[in-house]
């Protein structure tokens, strides 16, 4: 120790010795100048510089805040802590030492600080939005992104759109959980006559005139109402608006075509005249007693069914209310005419209908013979003259 201290005191005696000497040719303002210039040589603080990318980060030695990158500062010489901290990225922290002959310089590359960002939806497979960027993949789906706040829009078609904001912070996922409401528009359904049950397969949505609330999309709808044809339509919902619907109802009925043989024939349905044959009718599907009349023919009377949208064609031929009517005379072999139509030689028998003929018997050698003879219908008339000769 002895020995530094003689070694010092040495030293300064020859610096003191030097200036003086120098001091004989140089003026003191300038000595003294170069003697402060010296001790700032000897004894300044170290530089440090910090850069950080990105810019704008804090610094601090031995956790004391020095500055925001870019930044130039003087230390004394020796070992610190240094952090450059900026919000959403991780922090850089080392040690440096800080030499008073050579600046330092810290080059802080920060990388982002990630947090677990997880979306549910119900139902699922949603389409995703993040700050307007849509992501690729459908709920459910786990992201991992740098910390921070951000907008989550959920989408998915016929449900109205799920937002929310939400802060994801490193260490912590942050979940949100989409429950999805359906889109819902209204129906209004009316029918013609009203009192008909509508329904979507098997439900039962209700009796018109009625009005609901359903979930967005397509219906098809089946309109029921006894005596009337069942109705199918189609029915689209869109969110938030009224569809209005009406109906006009179809009566069930089926046809009946008559046609006889011969025609002109009267139709009778349950006894109530339609009109002669051939004729059509429409009537509700039902069992009915028919019954068709002619002059002269026998009556024809049935039952019948007749069924929704179906054609029911029935054709008869009408039988004829006939008499017999027979001839001779005396002699025979004579020729017969009725109603001046030939119709052969005595004995004759003929089935003819009811109604009045005029006979005419006539032979070569006797007079003609002629009467008017009633048939009635399915009897019998039997016409035997005398015939007289001629004088």
């Amino acid at each position: 120790m002895l020995k530094q201290v003689l070694s010092f005191a040495s030293i300064l005696f020859v610096g003191i010795c030097a200036l003086a000497i120098v001091g004989q040719f140089v003026p003191v303002d300038a000595i003294w100048a170069l003697v402060q210039d010296g001790y700032l040589f000897f004894d300044r603080d170290g530089e440090l510089e910090v850069l950080s990318s990105p810019a704008g980060a804090a610094v601090y030695i031995n956790n004391k805040f020095i500055g925001q990158t870019p930044l130039e500062d003087e230390q004394t010489g020796g070992t610190y802590d240094l952090k450059v901290v900026l919000d959403g990225y991780q922090t850089y922290a080392r040690k440096v030492t800080i030499d008073k002959k050579t600046p330092m310089t810290v080059r802080a590359n920060l990388s982002r600080e990630y947090g677990v960002l997880r979306i549910n939806s119900n139902p699922a497979n949603a389409i995703v939005f993040i700050d307007g960027k849509r992501q690729g993949q459908l709920t459910p789906l786990e992201l991992k992104v740098p910390q921070g706040r951000y907008h989550v829009k959920v989408v998915k078609d016929q449900f109205y759109i799920f937002e929310e904001d939400v802060q994801v912070e490193q260490g912590t996922p942050m979940i949100v959980e989409a429950d999805m409401v359906r889109q819902v528009g209204r129906l209004i359904l009316e029918t013609i006559p009203s009192g008909a049950k509508a329904y979507v397969g098997n439900d039962l949505l209700g009796t018109t005139p009625l009005t609901q609330d359903k979930p967005v999309g397509e219906y098809v709808i089946t309109l029921k109402k006894a005596g009337f044809r069942d109705k199918i339509l189609k029915a689209n919902v869109a969110p938030d608006e009224s569809l209005e619907i009406a109906i006009e109802m179809a009566e069930r009925s089926g046809s009946l075509k008559v046609t006889t043989n011969p025609p002109g024939a009267e139709v009778h349905i349950n006894d109530v005249y339609q009109g002669e044959s051939p004729v059509r009718v429409e009537k509700k599907p039902h069992v009915y007693q028919l019954l068709i009349k002619k002059n002269g023919y026998r009556d024809i009377s049935e039952e019948i069914v007749l069924e929704d949208n179906i054609t029911k064609n029935i054709h008869r031929d009408l039988d004829p209310m006939l008499g017999e009517l027979r001839i001779d005379s005396n002699p025979s072999r004579a020729k017969v005419w009725l109603n001046s139509e030939y119709v052969g030689y005595t004995p004759i028998r003929s089935n003819v209908p009811p109604g009045i003929y005029t006979v005419r018997i006539t032979k070569p050698g006797y007079k003609n013979f002629v009467e008017e003879v009633h048939v009635k219908e399915e009897a019998f008339m039997q016409l035997t003259p005398e015939l007289t000769k001629e004088q």
